[in-house]
């Protein structure tokens, strides 16, 4: 009786198993990394060959945030300063010509109606972020990463399969690199988020880090949600830096 009683756990254990196992083993066969890539490829192909003038609203938002694991007279457990800005953003791509322009409409609340304005957030600086793709994906600069699937995640409703890209060890150029939200129907990019480690001034941020004494988490994020023609156009961007005291 007991021999029976344990062949019938035995069973049990194994259909958990395979039920567990079953769908990571379909997306290894449904998709390769070398597939997704290529998808990806074609996909900033669309976009560095179409022409389109883009409109909309640009709202930009900067975070910094600082905070103490001890409590001082002097000084704060932490402080939060916020810079929200709000634009007319207008981008024309055409015949490999980019024309970016901005009116600025509201600063931290407070109406305004400036005309080409130029992007006053403090410490970082954006533009073209419509083309971050490319700067991920293109066949140009697949060959100066290196590349490695995380998961797949459903993202709003859409199924996605989350990459990570590094900058292979044979590349000169500083660029932007970090994780990659690939649409799996059609090899649209859906989010991207930036490691902090390859910004631009982050030999800066680092210094600045060390004079507070803190360690720094900056997050740089882009989604791209809104379609038309094929094409994903960016419908939000955040900046947000924080240092956390150590």
């Amino acid at each position: 009786m007991w021999g029976g009683q344990q062949r019938g756990k035995s069973a049990f254990v194994w259909l958990i198993i395979l039920i567990l196992m079953s769908p990571v083993s379909l997306l290894a066969e449904r998709l390769s990394l070398a597939q997704i890539l290529k998808k990806c490829a074609s996909y900033c192909e669309l976009l560095s060959n179409s022409v389109f003038h883009f409109v909309c609203l640009e709202e930009v938002e900067e975070r910094l945030f600082y905070s103490a694991r001890r409590i001082t007279y002097y000084r704060p457990t932490a402080f939060f300063k916020r810079h929200k800005l709000l634009y007319d953003y207008q981008l024309i791509w055409k015949d490999g010509r980019i024309t970016e322009k901005r009116i600025l409409l509201e600063e931290n609340g407070r109406e305004k109606n400036i005309p080409n304005a130029h992007l006053k957030t403090k410490r970082f600086k954006h533009k073209k972020i419509i083309f971050g793709p490319i700067g991920l994906l293109s066949p140009y600069w697949q060959k100066r990463h290196t590349y490695r699937i995380i998961r797949e995640e459903r993202l709003k409703g859409q199924e996605t399969l989350v990459l990570e890209a590094l900058p292979s060890p044979s590349a000169q150029t500083k660029h932007l690199y970090g994780k990659i939200w690939v649409n799996l129907s059609d090899g649209s990019i859906l989010k991207l988020e930036w490691k902090q480690e390859s910004l631009e001034n982050y030999d800066l941020i680092q210094n600045l880090a060390r004079q507070f004494r803190a360690k720094p988490r900056i997050t740089l994020i882009a989604e791209y949600f809104q379609e038309k023609k094929g094409l994903r156009f960016p419908n939000r961007f955040i900046i947000k830096e924080d240092y956390l005291q150590k």
